[in-house]
C-alpha cells in the first residue's frame, strides 16, 4: 500500500475553490504611544518654561505630527496567501501604489 505525500493533495483542488489571501496589519501599542507621548510632552512644558505660549504651542503641533507618523510608519503588514508570505512595512506598501 503506497502512500501519496501530502503536498500533491492540493494540485487536484477544483476549480471552484479560490485561493485565500489573509492580511493583518500591526500596528504599535497604544500604551507604548501614551508612554511616547508623555515624555515628548514633558519636552513641550520645557520649551513653554523658557520660551513661552507660541514655541510651545508650535512644539505641541510637531509633537502630535510626529507620534502621528510613528503610529503609521511603524505598521506591518503580513499578507498569506498560497504560495508564500509577505512582511511588509506599511512605507513598503505605499511605495508600491504610488509607482
Amino acid at each position: 500500500m503506497e502512500s501519496e505525500p501530502y503536498g500533491k493533495v492540493t494540485a487536484f483542488i477544483s476549480d471552484t475553490v479560490t485561493p485565500m489571501r489573509y492580511r493583518e496589519v500591526i500596528r504599535a501599542p497604544l500604551w507604548l504611544l501614551a508612554i511616547i507621548y508623555f515624555f515628548l510632552l514633558t519636552l513641550v512644558i520645557s520649551i513653554w518654561s523658557a520660551l513661552g505660549n507660541n514655541a510651545a504651542l508650535i512644539t505641541l503641533a510637531a509633537v502630535t505630527a510626529a507620534l502621528v507618523w510613528i503610529y503609521s510608519g511603524t505598521a506591518l503588514t503580513i499578507e498569506v496567501d498560497g504560495k508564500e508570505i509577505k512582511i511588509l512595512r506599511e512605507s513598503d506598501i505605499l511605495a508600491k501604489i504610488t509607482k
